[in-house]
């Protein structure tokens, strides 16, 4: 009888992923060279195209040498160009500590230890940029989520992502924030063998009581994986892994054995950028090394003044591999080990990722467990994905069998919504396992009350941007005007102002802001500290002149901000501190307008504003974001106008909004890594 500790998981039903095509899920294979999408259709689980060319396999490679980031194949085609500004294997450095991190020599980036705190170091025209792994992260899952939405055609907010069985919590825990910075609501982790195996059993007749050993070489990691099939469930035996060595490091074997004859043969001992050109090949020669004997570089590929071509072949490469190739026996070895199996009692073998397709992967395979099932999938890169999608579909799906808790490999209990009726005892008779699975579902309530509070504390968070987006500019001023504004009908050209005789006083309006030291830091860091003396915290050409904002009790309806629309343009007054006399001023500066009836306030600035308030609040967020971006932004707060006159019934004062459509979606390009800026989003409404 098998221990009750192991971990146990129910193998999706194919119905739930049929004629189901509104779960809003995704399964992910966030991997250390590729990432991989899958989504429920309406005849079953695809992939996603997630590159420019429509291949489904996106490189995990991400490059910040312009103002919007970039990721997939486009920038490795670039690599050669803009090798300092980009970067990669950000799987292998997420959540771990710095004394953990071993550095790839092929890495044009540093990785640094600041505070305690992981940071990768970047290269860029506007100077040295730093990003924590898990925003590298980030940038690959919200480009995933982009164009599996695309092919979806509707808002995904539910993602299974998987994970190494290897990685630790805090790894764990920094790739579900990645997702949540994605723009993923509900996420879940799945360890990558187990997503594997649910693709592979998924739709194939399974011999209870098999015994399964899942082998996944991915770029970056590997997973072992001993598990037994019984009654519809995966029981995992036992697992192990590296996540330090997969295919990459076989890359670096051919690479390093290249670099040899280049130098010995050809002079050549300065690769330069190059480097990152021959480490591409040496990915594609060991690709096709997998269906070929034979192959060869292209030596002028690398120098133009050289030429001749340097061959290999499996043999070759073998011999080459063979520490890496014992690296990996060992692991094998040290997994059956911590079972009470030999190799005879496999019955089954399952061959997944990329690395996979090695012959001598295979062969090491077959060596091991001589009378145990071979299997290979047609597309071993994509089944991870797959698998999670399948998974995903079963938990967010009412289908879901109501019979078994889902266990993943923290021994961490899910139980969908669906299954809020689940009773243990339902489970079996054993009163040691129902025990077990109430103790689980104890901890479930827990981590519910935990998963509630995160996400309480995330909305907290966005309304908390979304304050300092909507008032750092305008709304927390210390001294306001207890008289009443005069109606704009009362101000006419020639006439003279009926409020010059008023007693102006200061008086203080409303309750501290919580943004007010962000705003008061922040418009000194653009404008300049004000004088002392002036009220205005935006100071004008012309100091003397203050702005009327009156007390929203006592505005009219057609005085609900410190200026009128009329006739289609904004008009302002300002009332002179010594001769009290008003004066009708147009849009030189920056002006705060005040909409008494939604309790908001807008801006109306000049074009020059403009450039420094974008520039520098994506500075304050922390980006490194040059002039450019404010130009652009310039360009498009330049094409808006106004709501119309205020006197209509239903319209709201100074709400901007934008002449045409275009203009709109720019502004949502250059905005769009905003957390708190949703694709629903109306500017200043």
């Amino acid at each position: 009888m098998l221990d009750n500790n192991f971990q146990r998981y129910l193998i999706p039903q194919k119905s739930s992923a049929i004629n189901n095509e509104k779960i809003d899920v995704v399964g992910i294979d966030l991997g250390t060279s590729r990432c991989c999408a899958a989504v429920n259709r309406k005849h079953g689980i695809e992939t996603v195209a997630l590159d420019y060319k429509g291949e489904r396999l996106l490189p995990s490679f991400v490059a910040y040498d312009e103002d919007k980031e970039k990721c997939g194949q486009l920038v490795i085609d670039r690599l050669r160009y803009f090798a300092k500004s980009t970067v990669f294997d950000s799987k292998r450095i997420i959540g771990i500590t710095y004394e953990k991190i071993f550095p790839d020599r092929n890495w044009p980036f540093k990785v640094i230890n600041a505070e305690n705190k992981i940071l990768v170091e970047i290269e860029t025209e506007n100077g040295i940029l730093r990003k924590t792994p898990k925003q590298i992260a980030t940038v690959l899952l919200k480009h995933v989520k982009q164009k599996a939405e695309a092919f979806q055609g509707q808002k995904l907010t539910k993602a299974v992502i998987t994970v190494p069985a290897s990685f630790t919590k805090a790894q764990e825990k920094a790739t579900r924030s990645a997702a949540i910075l994605a723009g993923f609501d509900d996420i879940e982790l799945l360890p990558e063998p187990v997503a594997a195996a649910f693709a592979y059993f998924v739709d194939r007749p399974i011999s209870n009581n098999s015994t399964v050993l899942l082998f996944d070489l991915g770029g970056g990691t590997l997973d072992v994986c001993i598990f037994k099939i019984i009654n519809d469930q995966i029981e995992i035996i036992s697992n192990d892994g590296d996540s330090q060595l997969g295919g990459r490091d076989f890359d670096n074997i051919l690479s390093d054995y290249f670099k040899k004859i280049l130098h010995s043969d050809y002079g050549i001992t300065d690769l330069g950028n190059k480097k990152y050109k021959l480490m591409l090949e040496c990915q594609k020669i060991k690709e096709t090394l997998s269906t070929i004997n034979d192959c060869w570089l292209d030596v002028e590929d690398l120098d133009p003044t050289k030429t001749g071509f340097i061959k290999i072949n499996r043999d070759k490469f073998q011999s080459l591999a063979v520490e890496h190739l014992e690296k990996l026996r060992k692991i094998l070895i040290a997994t059956m080990n911590k079972t009470n199996y030999n190799s005879s009692q496999i019955d089954k073998v399952l061959q997944v990722g990329g690395g996979s397709r090695m012959p001598m992967i295979k062969n090491l395979l077959k060596d091991l467990f001589p009378q145990a099932e071979h299997c290979c999938e047609e597309h071993p890169d994509e089944v991870v994905a797959i698998g999670a999608a399948y998974y995903g579909c079963n938990i967010f799906s009412s289908i879901y069998v109501d019979k078994v808790a889902i266990i993943n490999h923290d021994k961490t209990l899910h139980i969908s919504s669906s299954m809020a009726s689940f009773k243990p005892s339902s489970l079996d008779n054993d009163d040691e396992s129902t025990a077990q699975i109430k103790r689980l579902q104890k901890k479930l309530e827990e981590i519910k009350i935990d998963r509630d509070a995160t996400k309480e504390q995330l909305k907290n968070l966005q309304n908390q941007y979304n304050i300092v987006s909507d008032k750092c500019f305008c709304s927390t001023r210390n001294t306001l005007y207890q008289n009443s504004f005069p109606p704009y009908s009362t101000v006419k050209e020639g006439e003279e102002s009926t409020t010059s005789t008023s007693i102006f006083k200061p008086a203080t309006y409303g309750r501290p802001n919580p943004s007010l030291n962000f705003y008061n830091a922040f418009k000194n860091h653009v404008f300049g500290t004000p004088p002392a003396t002036t009220y205005d915290p935006f100071p004008t050409k012309n100091a003397n002149y203050e702005p009327v904002v009156p007390l929203p009790d006592k505005v009219d309806v057609v005085t609900e901000s410190e200026g009128v629309l009329f006739k289609n343009r904004c008009k302002l007054y300002f009332v002179n501190s010594e001769t009290k006399e008003v004066k009708e001023r147009g849009i030189g500066d920056i002006y705060v307008l005040f909409d008494s009836r939604k309790k908001r306030y807008r801006v109306i600035m000049r074009r020059e504003h403009v450039q420094k308030i974008c520039a520098n609040f994506f500075i304050k967020k922390g980006m490194n974001i040059n002039d450019k971006i404010g130009t652009k932004c310039a360009g498009i707060f330049n094409c808006i106008d106004f709501a119309e006159n205020p006197q209509e019934e239903k319209s709201t004062v100074f709400v901007v909004r934008f002449r045409e459509e275009k203009f709109y979606e720019e502004f949502k390009k250059i905005f769009n890594d905003i957390a708190f800026l949703s694709e629903n989003t109306e500017l200043f409404t």
